[in-house]
């Protein structure tokens, strides 16, 4: 998820901001850790690899490391600038500009796997995750279309009881598939998942279903190939993993499930999704299952997650107020940046740490970065908060960007242009600066 500045029309924003946040496997922020990144990559290299997917081999793709202090760089055939060579791979003092997430990103003209280390995860789990994130490289090289565009998941329907309900009946059937002792039980189950889909898609419109699909095939089967690897069991679903907002964490598991069931299912499906012959992995599970089954959920249960999901639709938007309240109510300096009659167009951020608020506000909570052609400014490591530009959060552009409880921002004005500084925060604007008490204001021109 590199922080790449977008210089493109407004028609081709939507699809390019997909490619910046590609849906890259990004991870909450890391601690700094004496984790080593050369136990990393010797356990990387003792992992069986050869049949994890066709074509892919993880031994191809360049590998960053952020272990807390130094940014290592492995397998690159001609680093950039500020990296030297040292015990045998190359070292960058900090952390490179590149390396924001466990994700991917473009350094020194080549795409590479980035890793953060932190002292919670063994060597075997990152390498791992070294392993998602290659196998993100290999699929937009020869899938560039299997990446979600982010910004259909802001159509979800949140609120609609029965599409929770729905989507709790589909993740039972599919976790009661996986832990099935016998094949027939094991098909039951996934015709009943495959049933309770196609009954909540029925109520879905818009995008919402092609991004649940496409999140499923492009981070679920990395987490399929991360775990194959590994050899740890699929992630399977909690109630915890289940909130209604958390489509894009559900997908993860959603797809990995399907992965594994046609592993049992449809021998030879890696190839036909592969060779892009059909690349909805919910489908392939409904016409690989056979006969028909009578495997259901109870009333019982349903009713269950009915009431569940009503009051956990009640308790979002009562989250979503008390975020609000807390971001607002954080003490220190608060600068926004106000746009003109052009919006703030994102050009980088993370799903994985957005929290949506009501009409068009939305909190990044670790990584966000703004821009058009009067500037740019990044958010990193730090809440910021946006205003919608249009009806859509972000695909219309942003008003205003606001970020609380900052110590006094260094503000520099010169050549026409505004320079803001302050822990966490960067930017270069052609902005007019308005202070008042605790309160900077930075008005696009």
């Amino acid at each position: 998820m590199e922080g790449t500045d977008l210089d493109v029309s407004f028609a081709m924003r939507r699809v390019c901001l997909a490619i910046v946040v590609a849906a890259c496997g990004a991870r909450p922020a890391v601690k700094a850790t004496s984790t080593d990144a050369f136990e990393v990559m010797a356990v990387l290299d003792r992992l069986p690899v050869a049949d994890l997917w066709p074509g892919f081999d993880p031994s191809l793709t360049p590998v960053a490391i952020y272990d807390g202090t130094s940014t290592w760089l492995f397998r690159h055939p001609s680093p950039p600038a500020g990296f030297v060579a040292e015990r045998g791979a190359l070292r960058h003092p900090g952390r490179h500009e590149a390396v924001r997430a466990n994700a991917s990103a473009t350094l020194g003209g080549v795409e590479v796997a980035t890793l953060l280390l932190d002292g919670r995860r063994d060597a075997l789990a990152a390498a791992g995750t070294v392993v998602h994130e290659s196998f993100h490289v290999f699929q937009r090289r020869r899938h560039p279309g299997w990446v979600a565009n982010e910004l259909d998941y802001f159509t979800t329907p949140f609120d609609d009881v029965e599409v929770l309900t729905l989507r709790r009946a589909e993740a039972a059937g599919l976790d009661r598939s996986l832990d099935a002792g016998n094949e027939a039980d094991r098909r039951c189950w996934a015709f009943a998942a495959v049933g309770r889909r196609k009954a909540r898609e029925v109520r879905v419109v818009g995008s919402a279903t092609n991004y649940e699909r496409a999140v499923e095939r492009f981070e679920g089967l990395a987490q399929y190939v991360e775990h194959k690897a590994t050899g740890r069991p699929p992630q399977g679903f909690t109630p915890e993993e289940l909130p209604t907002e958390k489509v894009r964490e559900r997908a993860y598991a959603a797809g990995e499930a399907w992965a594994v069931l046609l592993d049992d299912f449809s021998p030879g499906w890696r190839e036909t999704v592969e060779n892009g012959q059909d690349e909805r992995l919910d489908e392939l599970v409904a016409a690989s299952v056979g006969e028909r089954y009578r495997c259901q959920v109870t009333n019982e249960e349903l009713d269950a997650w009915r009431a569940a999901a009503e009051a956990e639709i009640g308790a979002l938007h009562a989250r979503r107020a008390q975020r609000r309240k807390e971001i607002f109510g954080r003490d220190g300096w608060t600068l926004s940046v106000v746009a003109g009659a052009e919006p703030l167009w994102p050009q980088g951020f993370d799903p994985w740490n957005l929290s949506p608020l009501e009409g068009g506000e939305l909190v990044h909570e670790r990584w966000l970065k703004l821009g058009n052609h009067l500037g740019a400014i990044e958010v990193l490591d730090r809440p910021a908060l946006t205003e919608a530009a249009g009806d859509h959060p972000l695909a219309e552009g942003v008003s205003r960007l606001t970020v609380t409880g900052l110590g006094e921002p260094v503000v520099r004005e010169a050549g026409g242009k505004v320079t803001v500084e302050a822990a966490g925060v960067k930017g270069e604007l052609a902005a007019t600066v308005v202070r008042e008490g605790r309160r900077v204001e930075l008005r696009l021109r």
